[in-house]
């Protein structure tokens, strides 16, 4: 990977981190659901999948992955609360903000 794809992707996964972290945030409880639908575990699955991806060695520092569940009318729910979702994303957004670019030297 080039030095300018790796920060392309980087910036990518950040602001996709703090457009969600925003949206979570600005629910207030009565608005925020009890559960999340499938793809917002699979959204941030993805992302932390792209963030080991981008960086391996940061891999053993990732928060846990979203646990998704089908219900009984075979849709994707989120099992992970969204309380619990928003800690993820925050923990990815500092972990993206603070892997350098390999393509740089100290």
């Amino acid at each position: 990977m080039t030095s300018s794809t790796f920060t392309q992707s980087r910036n990518l996964l950040i602001a996709k981190a703090r457009g969600t972290i925003a949206g979570l945030t600005e629910m207030d409880e009565r608005s925020r659901p009890w559960t999340l639908s499938g793809g917002a575990g699979r959204d941030y699955n993805d992302a932390r999948s792209r963030t080991a991806a981008l960086s391996p060695h940061v891999a053993e520092y990732l928060p846990p992955e979203a646990d998704i569940e089908r219900g009984g009318d075979e849709q994707l729910w989120t099992k992970t609360t969204p309380d619990e979702l928003l800690t993820y994303w925050h923990q990815l957004l500092e972990i993206l903000q603070a892997i350098a670019d390999p393509g740089i030297q100290d």
